[in-house]
């Protein structure tokens, strides 16, 4: 799936259809989560909600390319396992946008989590997440990009305790204006204790 998600934009950026005004980056998404990890040693799923805010940032000065903008992120998960285990995620950051044509954008966003669960577990995160937003359609907008992720035991740990590296794959379907069904799939792997982590994400999308 994540394969068809990159040929459809890659040919369509490069036959450059254009769809799209300027990309939105002023929205709330709200959507139901579910996971999958799996490693030699156990097997889990967790699932619940989750919720991101963007903000389009407008900065006191100019930065490097006249195109080039700025967002603010953040956001909340709650997720539970079926034996009980609370799966919390609190995150803030930011991010930049560029036009590559008409009709995509590459976006970098960079998040900080604070992740802590039932057991006492906590743990902080840092996640880089490098995308391509593609306006398919009208209606349709496409997205790829590839996550990278540090888990440590406290900010002051140098050696990361999980190194998450994988890509993702999602679309939004346009309503109306103001409201998007989206859609979002996630696979990634640990590289230190090989723990693999597939992840799928249904909700909405509110345009403010």
């Amino acid at each position: 799936m994540m394969k068809f998600f990159l040929k459809m934009i890659m040919m369509s950026l490069i036959l450059q259809t254009s769809y799209a005004e300027e990309f939105n980056y002023d929205y709330i998404d709200v959507s139901i989560i579910k996971y999958d990890w799996e490693s030699t040693s156990y097997n889990f799923k967790s699932d619940g909600v989750g919720v991101y805010v963007s903000k389009d940032l407008t900065l006191p000065f100019d930065l490097p390319f006249t195109d080039l903008k700025t967002h603010i992120i953040g956001g909340y998960l709650d997720l539970e396992t079926a034996s009980g285990v609370s799966h919390d995620f609190a995150s803030i950051g930011f991010g930049l946008s560029r036009p590559i044509n008409e009709s995509a954008d590459i976006v970098l966003d960079y998040l900080y989590y604070r992740y802590d669960d039932s057991t006492t577990e906590v743990r902080d995160i840092n996640s880089i997440k490098a995308d391509i937003r593609y306006q398919y359609s009208d209606d349709v907008e496409m997205n790829v990009g590839y996550i990278h992720k540090n888990w440590y035991n406290g900010c002051c740990i140098t050696s990361p305790s999980f190194l998450f590296k994988g890509f993702h794959a999602g679309a939004l379907y346009s309503v109306n204006d103001d409201i998007s069904l989206k859609f979002d799939m996630y696979n990634e792997k640990d590289s230190v204790l090989s723990i693999d982590s597939a992840g799928k994400e249904f909700g909405i999308r509110y345009n403010f």
